[in-house]
């Protein structure tokens, strides 16, 4: 999770953990990069604006992974779209601050729901006999 916004950070991150979420925090882009290079995440929530620049370094890397990992974007700048292109925005949820935490538990209860039926896609069904021939 990343945001410039200690409070929101902190207590967003807090109330995540409490519902059993591992969550790593990150302040600025840089920080989140860092921890991006040394671990693998199953969903990243960010702030579209780092101090007051856009994250596109980040964004970028994201999409560099080799694992598509959900991101979703948090602003209290409005519509994303005057930020960044389509392209740009393809795969990744936007939420409008401050943050509504039933409708971020939906939307995460999505991404788990969509994961889980790619990660049972990509594993092929389950064998359940012998398969001689």
């Amino acid at each position: 999770m990343v945001d410039d916004e200690r409070n929101a950070l902190v207590a967003l991150a807090k109330i995540l953990r409490e519902d059993g979420y591992q969550v790593v925090v990150a302040s600025d882009e840089e920080q989140a990069l860092d921890r991006l290079s040394i671990s693998t995440f199953d969903l990243i929530i960010t702030d579209l604006f780092l101090l007051h620049n856009c994250c596109i370094k980040l964004l970028n890397k994201i999409r560099s992974l080799k694992r598509r990992t959900p991101v979703i974007l948090t602003t209290a700048h409005g519509d994303v779209n005057r930020y960044l292109d389509k392209s740009s925005l393809e795969g990744m949820l936007c939420l409008s601050k401050p943050i509504k935490y039933d409708e971020l538990k939906r939307i995460i209860g999505q991404i788990e729901s969509e994961s889980k039926v790619a990660e049972a896609s990509e594993n092929g069904p389950a064998r359940t006999g012998d398969s001689r021939g």
